[in-house]
């Protein structure tokens, strides 16, 4: 069976120095994703049937930064594989970057289908409800006319 990927296009991830004066002490380092539009709807679809499927369900701890405490929550694990920027010579783990695209599950896939055939409909309906175009749109002077 050959892999097939969940996204169209992956999501890329960076992580690196916190540069906001207000944070940067207690929170050093900041990571980012990037998201391409492209990629939102299969990415919904996937984390949806994640979310349905009890399989993929792992408990693990999350931080909560308004409290300042750690809780146990039921959730879900997104890998991906990345790379440090040979800039960086230290050990630590500034400058790290990489892509996020996960192996397509058949519930994101039935679902992707579905968005899809929907886009589809709607973009026959948009079409329907223009007005016909005429092989010729002239604006005629009716003293040009000659009957």
């Amino acid at each position: 069976m050959e892999f097939e990927f969940a996204l169209p296009l992956p999501i890329n991830f960076s992580v690196g120095d916190n540069n906001f004066e207000n944070s940067k002490q207690k929170y050093p380092r900041r990571i980012k994703l990037f998201v391409p539009l492209d990629s939102i709807d299969n990415f919904c679809n996937h984390l949806q049937a994640m979310k349905n499927n009890p399989d993929f369900h792992k408990e693990g701890k999350v931080f909560d930064m308004q409290e300042g405490t750690s809780h146990m929550a039921q959730g879900i694990n997104l890998w991906g594989n990345g790379k440090k920027n040979t800039f960086d010579q230290n050990e630590d783990d500034y400058g790290a970057y990489g892509t996020i695209n996960p192996k397509m599950l058949e519930e994101a896939k039935t679902l992707n289908e579905m968005v899809a055939a929907h886009k589809e409909e709607e973009a026959i309906k948009e079409e329907l409800s223009k007005p016909p175009k005429t092989d010729y749109d002239m604006e005629w002077d009716k003293d040009e006319i000659p009957f």
